[in-house]
């Protein structure tokens, strides 16, 4: 059965050459530069089987005179969107995979600004 965990890893592998570091799991406090964070979405695995929620988040940091870097962010985004719409199914799955949304977060780490895209995926070995 898949999980969550299944979801984080085949996103990973899907975005990893989108041009910056991709971390999986929690942003580390210490990273510097522009970044990826892939985190799976805990749910009650009794009650979705194969069907789990990944969030994408985009982490930019803020020029000096503290505006948003939009091009950046704009970049980046398209990118990754770009690499998982292409990408053919993981080896050993048939995945679907709905993009959810895809919007700024306003409250994250001093010194960057986020945007997250929130994938679903549905996952059958």
């Amino acid at each position: 059965m898949a999980d969550g965990f299944d979801s984080e890893e085949i996103i990973y592998e899907m975005i990893k050459g989108c041009g910056v570091p991709v971390i999986k799991g929690p942003s580390p406090t210490n990273q510097s530069g522009n970044h990826v964070v892939v985190r799976s979405i805990v749910c009650n695995e009794l009650e979705v089987v194969n069907d789990s929620q990944v969030a994408v988040n985009i982490y930019v940091e803020k020029p000096d005179n503290g505006t948003v870097n939009r091009s950046a962010i704009k970049t980046l985004r398209s990118t990754i969107e770009g690499l998982v719409r292409n990408a053919s199914d993981p080896s050993g799955y048939y995945c679907v995979i709905d993009k959810k949304f895809s919007q700024p977060l306003e409250t994250t780490k001093g010194g960057f600004d986020c945007h997250s895209i929130r994938y679903e995926i549905t996952l059958n070995q």
